[in-house]
């Protein structure tokens, strides 16, 4: 009964979360200064600690499983055991090729760059998020916390809670899997159906390197990385930030 109580409050807190997303998207795009824009940033960063983070702390506390932080729980290990593992489950080699992904997306951003340079065309993203982009080095911070956050809570919240949650409720951790990457592309509606359905790849990827390696912290930094990216280090090398 309490992972039934557990799963609908979560739910709830992200039927909350995402209520007048689209509506409130639209309003941060037509912000112009500066300070409303930093407080818009610190202001999503507040809510996704509260209504993801807090159900993460509050189910794991009730449920007495904070071990899922630091090892893979029993429910996803038979999922987990179909799928191909590092060779030597060597946790080295994995971060390797995550590093080696990271220094692609730097390669790609410079690349980026240079096309913008030329006269060439703005490259396109997958969804549109262009108005979370800092203009300015002001805004950095606030987009930099946003992004590391976004690995935070997000991954908490979808890789590891809903999944849990939905898998003692029905004892079936694809499920679980399969409705939180849905629910992960559903939750990022506001960057239109191309954001979603990328997001919901992502999702499947990041859920693939958590039950590969057995660490949620590696999803959570990947996804971070992800978007500071995006972000951060693109408008950088794009030399899209004012100085103001």
């Amino acid at each position: 009964m309490i992972v039934w109580g557990l799963l609908s409050l979560s739910l709830a807190c992200l039927a909350w979360h995402l209520k007048g997303d689209a509506a409130e998207y639209q309003r941060f795009k037509a912000m112009t200064g500066t300070a409303d824009r930093q407080r818009t940033y610190y202001g999503w960063v507040a809510k996704s600690l509260l209504l993801m983070a807090g159900p993460v702390a509050l189910s794991l506390a009730l449920l007495g499983r904070f071990g899922a932080l630091a090892a893979l729980p029993l429910e996803f290990a038979g999922l987990a055991a179909l799928l191909p593992t590092p060779e030597g489950n060597d946790p080295g080699g994995m971060m390797a090729g995550v590093a080696i992904g990271l220094l692609g997306g730097l390669a790609l951003a410079v690349f980026a760059a240079r096309r913008k340079a030329s006269g060439s065309k703005k490259p396109r993203t997958l969804g549109e998020f262009d108005a979370l982009v800092p203009r300015n080095r002001r805004e950095v911070p606030g987009a930099l916390l946003l992004s590391i956050n976004a690995g935070f809570s997000e991954e908490l919240f979808f890789r590891l809670l809903l999944p849990l949650l939905i898998a003692l409720a029905t004892g079936s951790a694809i499920a679980g899997f399969l409705v939180s990457a849905v629910l992960f592309g559903i939750a990022h509606h506001y960057q239109g159906w191309v954001g979603v359905l990328a997001t919901g790849v992502f999702g499947l990827v990041f859920t693939l390197i958590y039950l590969v390696t057995g660490s949620i912290w590696l999803a959570v930094a990947l996804h971070a990385a992800v978007d500071i990216l995006s972000l951060v280090v693109r408008p950088f090398a794009t030399g899209a930030l004012k100085r103001g």
